[in-house]
């Protein structure tokens, strides 16, 4: 999808890259680049931050420019601690729970303890590419 709408769109400069995970902008930002584009043509802001933060140890200029940290960790506690009440004393599972989340990039990533073990983010396959005005 990605090489159709870079292929497209010969003419535009500037693009925005996110998706539901990292993966996903990843793959986007990859394509633009060889196609040509620089890095500094190309936002890409991804969701776990597990990949970006890869993009951003290298120290290389990156189309990667932010992601949503999602802490691997505190998701499955959201899940056990649920789990374990309802078995325990009958609790009603919530409707709701949210993990707790932080934009990161190439600066601020290590603050928050970002790396390729601690990282989540979503699961489902989508990408949107599209021209920056």
């Amino acid at each position: 999808m990605a090489a159709a709408t870079i292929t497209a769109d010969p003419g535009v400069k500037h693009w925005v890259v996110w998706g539901c995970n990292d993966e996903n902008v990843q793959g986007g930002v990859a394509a633009l680049q060889n196609a040509g584009v620089g890095p500094n043509d190309i936002i890409g802001v991804g969701l776990g931050a597990y990949l970006a933060c890869k993009d951003w140890q290298s120290g290389k200029p990156s189309g990667m420019k932010a992601a949503l940290f999602i802490n691997g960790k505190d998701v499955g506690a959201l899940v056990v601690q649920p789990l374990y009440d309802r078995l325990k004393s009958g609790k009603d599972f919530p409707a709701e729970a949210f993990a707790p989340t932080r934009m990161v990039d190439a600066v601020t990533w290590q603050t928050v303890g970002v790396d390729d073990e601690t990282g989540g983010g979503g699961s489902v396959a989508f990408t949107v590419l599209g021209p920056a005005a």
